[in-house]
């Protein structure tokens, strides 16, 4: 310790000042003091009208009207300071919500500046030719492959129809009363394939004395 600390002593440091959410939570409890008190004499002044309703008038509800004018004097002061309090209170919340938005719109800004400086690093590793070169390629692909699927799509060995002879059979078909059930007995069954069905053949009968194998049926 040097000498002039020695004689004068060392300087004491300054205490940090108070924030606006201390000031804010410490105003809050003097509004919450307050308030009470308003509720105590609340009480008070509903114990001395009820005795009042009850007593004649005379000296002694004169006395009691007294106290309560009193007590009603000092409600209104405590309602006046409270009020204040509260308009303290207001301001300083609007004053945080400032700075606070300060804040957050200096990081938003921040977080955006890091965020440009990102996307010009990518960008200088691509090229707008090279995309153009892909989603070129990416075209020719699709058309290579929706030919081929064309390709596999053809039809071979199918007869060729007549133009001619499908109308005349429309035409034909046209005529039909499709609600008389006889036009389908009359045409019959419809071949499929181009053949008549073959009928089911029906199960070969099986010898007398024995099994559906062949073997001679065990007595029963």
């Amino acid at each position: 310790m040097s000498a002039f600390n020695r004689m004068f002593g060392k300087s004491k440091e300054q205490a940090p000042p108070p924030s606006l959410t201390d000031a804010i939570t410490r105003t809050e409890g003097m509004g919450d003091s307050i308030q009470k008190k308003v509720d105590k004499l609340n009480a008070q002044l509903k114990t001395l009208h009820e005795q009042m309703k009850k007593m004649p008038n005379g000296p002694a509800k004169n006395r009691l009207k007294q106290r309560a004018m009193m007590i009603l004097r000092q409600k209104k002061q405590y309602e006046n300071q409270g009020m204040n309090i509260q308009q303290q209170i207001f301001n300083m919340d609007q004053q945080n919500f400032a700075i606070e938005s300060v804040k957050s719109t200096k990081e938003t800004v921040s977080a955006m500046q890091h965020g440009v400086k990102a996307l010009k690093a990518e960008f200088k590793t691509m090229s707008l030719d090279k995309v153009d070169d892909v989603m070129d390629d990416m075209a020719d692909l699709m058309d290579d492959t929706n030919e081929m699927q064309e390709l596999m799509a053809q039809t071979y060995g199918a007869p060729e129809c007549d133009e001619a002879e499908l109308e005349a059979e429309l035409a034909c078909l046209e005529d039909l009363n499709f609600e008389d059930d006889s036009i389908f007995s009359e045409i019959g069954p419809t071949p499929v394939g181009g053949f008549e069905t073959p009928a089911a053949a029906e199960p070969a009968k099986v010898p007398a004395g024995e099994d559906d194998y062949g073997l001679p049926a065990l007595p029963s």
